[in-house]
């Protein structure tokens, strides 16, 4: 008795090719009662035995064996049974008729009827009832046929990714062809059912299947809000070659018109990379073309040497209020433009960089200077000063700053930093002194000499301008530790107070322009920089000591479950540099003050699923809280979790914000889980960011309700912000097991303001 057709379970590859993008997010296990479980063949299954039990047996004329009566046939992990089979020697056929039943562990197949040709690994159902192991998956098929090398026909087949008998959904084909050798799988007549109801139609559909990449239509999402109307993207992927590949997506939108999304990846030696491209032709509601256009590129030239392209550009500013942002590309309303190359040595770090920036909603003298271009080189050697341990470093940047703009000032600019430091490292504490000389110099073309607002910049000098400045840094810490307890637990508390110093003589900065500073945040880690602004254009003068404390509680396996940290600069002499003369902070620290802000950190880890943050600034002359940011969360499982938080700035900063709000994820019941978010801005007595949303998950399918109340970023003819809030019901229905149906994602992902991990401790 020949074995029987060797590929009769490839079968399988025609489920997998509707499964095999498929994601679930919670897997119920009643969704699997009636699905037989998974049994992956042996390494030596087609050299099994093959064994025939029956209750009666019989040889005809033509040499076929007949067998009768409850035919059972193994082969390993396959099984056949069958009322009658016939084999014949003559024509290698293996018929079973009646109640027809195969399995390997991989697939069931009930059928009438069952031919398998043993020399051409041929073989048919008809009709065809399959069943995945492990697996939800499931279908009918009037004739299921087996080819060789595994390619398979199935005639007015269906598919769904229910459990057996829920008839939720499922997809129907007048003709389904697999082609297992180039892993692609076509439906003819393609339509998606819900409930006996068809939502969805084509009459051709090819995609791959397995991990090969192959040409085909992708499963289309599609959606409806009041802004777009219904929006439909169907997919197309083209395996263009190894080494490169694309995605075009036509995008029907009702109220707007037909857009095409595209995506090309690339590998081509050791340049990698993606391209964008998306193009609305006449958006009906603005009446205008719209695109977006981003290069992503990085290449590793040699282990030393790479380089990088980020490159976002939109038509309008409104472009991602309108038509979403799908890959990420908006970064609050900054696009970056910037090409980048390093090089990287023992001692010596190059960055070479041209960059610009469109910034949305803003017109041409608020947007940034233009990096043309800026290099960058960092260098560190080790030096044999006897016994004493020391390290030079020099920092340098060549950088030419030019504007969109005309009528703004731009410049050249030279900046050259060596520092000797020499560091001293015990395990109870340490001392690092440095020294170093910070050379700038400045070639100004000023031209009229207003800033963004349009106001003068009277001090603002054309030319040549040096700026020599000494910097002197000492910094010094030491680290106790001892054994307590609390609570119950033993813990390792440290106590590390520092101190440093820092000098840094006045020099007269308001003649040069600001190009890239800003003032830095001044928390507590804040406190212990050398220099207050970001940036060359202003170098605080200091003559000041900080004096700052943490203490840690470490657990016995090390993880930090307490941190406070407590810290102050007490100045010596008031710093006289301030960022811009003409728009003054009035929380600059030129005044009488002669300490900062108090500045306190906490960080805890309350039992297992309890976590805290809180910091705080305070002005220590007027005791006038200046910033507060604050969170609780409690998180008793991973996919559940509240957490509250609040963030305050005083009138005194530049910003105020006096924010309260909360975050929570919530399974109500194993398939029932409720999400949400709202965030008040007391100052403005309104919510700005808010949503709830309630999910229903069944096994092959999901609906989700969700009310969204969000601050929308619209800018007017002029720039200005409208800042209007947007209020809409959504209802969304997801269907799984139809391969990359991911049309219902979390209202959570599409919020201003997302949720955020405020807690720093080291694990």
């Amino acid at each position: 008795m020949a074995r029987l057709p060797k590929r009769v379970l490839t079968a399988a590859a025609f489920v997998a090719s509707f499964n095999v993008a498929a994601e679930i997010p919670v897997q119920f296990t009643q969704c699997l009662l009636n699905v037989p479980p998974l049994i992956e063949p042996g390494d030596n299954a087609l050299d099994e035995k093959v064994t025939i039990y029956s209750e009666r047996s019989s040889a005809t004329f033509e040499n076929d064996a007949v067998f009768e009566g409850d035919v059972y046939v193994t082969q390993g992990n396959k099984k056949l049974n069958a009322d009658r089979t016939v084999y014949s020697q003559q024509t290698n056929r293996l018929n079973g008729y009646g109640n027809v039943f195969f399995t390997d562990g991989l697939i069931s197949l009930e059928g009438d009827e069952f031919e398998a040709h043993t020399d051409t690994d041929y073989a048919k159902v008809i009709p065809a009832r399959y069943q995945i192991h492990g697996d939800t998956g499931n279908g009918t098929a009037e004739v299921l046929e087996v080819f060789e090398k595994s390619d398979i026909k199935a005639t007015t087949a269906r598919f769904t990714g229910c459990p057996p008998g829920d008839k939720s959904w499922h997809l129907r084909a007048t003709t389904l062809d697999i082609d297992n050798e180039k892993q692609m799988a076509t439906a003819y007549n393609a339509r998606v059912h819900v409930a006996d109801v068809p939502i969805f139609y084509t009459p051709y559909l090819s995609y791959p299947i397995g991990d090969q990449r192959m040409s085909g239509f992708l499963f289309p999402t599609f959606a409806t809000n009041t802004k777009n109307g219904f929006d439909l993207r169907t997919p197309y992927y083209l395996n263009l070659a190894p080494n490169y590949d694309a995605t075009l997506t036509p995008r029907f939108m009702t109220n707007r018109g037909l857009a095409v999304e595209s995506d090309f990846r690339y590998l081509f030696g050791k340049n990698r990379g993606t391209v964008y491209l998306d193009y609305l032709n006449n958006d009906k509601l603005v009446d205008d073309s719209r695109y977006l256009l981003a290069i992503r590129h990085g290449a590793n030239l040699t282990p030393s040497w790479n380089y990088n392209v980020n490159y976002t550009s939109v038509s309008d500013n409104n472009y991602f209020t309108d038509l979403g942002d799908r890959n990420g590309f908006d970064d609050g309303n900054r696009l970056l433009q910037k090409i980048s190359t390093s090089y990287t040595s023992s001692n010596w770090k190059s960055d070479l960089i041209v960059q610009d920036m469109q910034v949305l909603g803003n017109s041409s003298k608020d947007a940034p200077f233009i990096i043309q271009p800026q290099l960058k080189l960092y260098g560190d050697w080790e030096l044999p000063l006897g016994n004493v341990p020391s390290l030079l470093s020099l920092e340098s940047e060549i950088i030419n700053y030019s504007h969109d703009d005309e009528t703004r000032y731009r410049t050249k600019r030279v900046h050259i930093e060596p520092t000797l430091t020499f560091p001293y490292v015990l395990p109870s504490g340490y001392v690092s002194s440095s020294i170093a000389l910070m050379q700038t110099t400045y070639d100004q073309d000023i031209r009229d000499a207003t800033n963004s607002s349009g106001q003068a910049l009277v001090n603002l000098e054309d030319g040549i301008i040096n700026r020599t400045l000494p910097k002197l840094s000492i910094d010094a810490g030491l680290n106790y530790e001892r054994p307590t307890a609390a609570f119950g637990n033993a813990y390792t508390q440290t106590l590390e107070p520092r101190i440093k110093y820092l000098y840094i003589p006045y020099q007269y900065q308001e003649n040069i322009g600001l190009y890239d500073t800003s003032t830095m945040q001044q928390d507590y880690f804040g406190l212990f920089r050398d220099h207050q602004y970001s940036g060359y254009d202003r170098i605080a003068d200091a003559n000041q000591f900080t004096l700052g404390a943490t203490s840690r509680y470490l657990n016995q396996g090390g993880s930090e479950k307490l941190r406070l940290a407590l810290g102050q600069i007490f100045f010596l002499q008031q710093s006289q540099v301030v960022e811009d003369w003409n728009n003054a902070n009035p929380n600059s620290q030129l005044g009488n003050s002669s300490t900062s802000v108090l500045a306190f950190e906490a960080d805890a880890n309350i039992k297992y699923d309890w976590s805290a943050h809180f910091g705080l600034q305070v002005d220590p002359d007027a005791f006038d809280v200046n910033k507060t940011n604050s969170a609780l969360e409690w998180r008793p499982a991973s996919n559940r979790y509240i957490q509250l938080n609040h963030r305050f700035i005083s009138a005194e900063e530049s910003l105020r914000v006096n924010q309260i709000g909360t975050h929570f994820a919530w399974p109500l019941k194993e398939n029932i889980s409720l999400r949400g978010s709202y965030n008040y801005d007391t100052n403005q007595g309104r919510n700005v960011d808010s949503f709830v949303s309630l999910r229903f998950d069944a096994c092959c399918w999901a609906i989700e309700l969700s009310y969204v109340n969000t601050l929308l970023t619209s800018y007017n003819s002029d720039n200005s912000n409208q800042g209007e809030m947007d209020k809409s019901l959504q209802f969304k229905f997801e269907i799984k097991g139809l391969g990359g149906s991911n049309s219902l994602s979390s209202p959570s992902e599409s919020q201003k303001i997302k949720y955020g991990q405020p807690f720093y401790l080291n694990d």
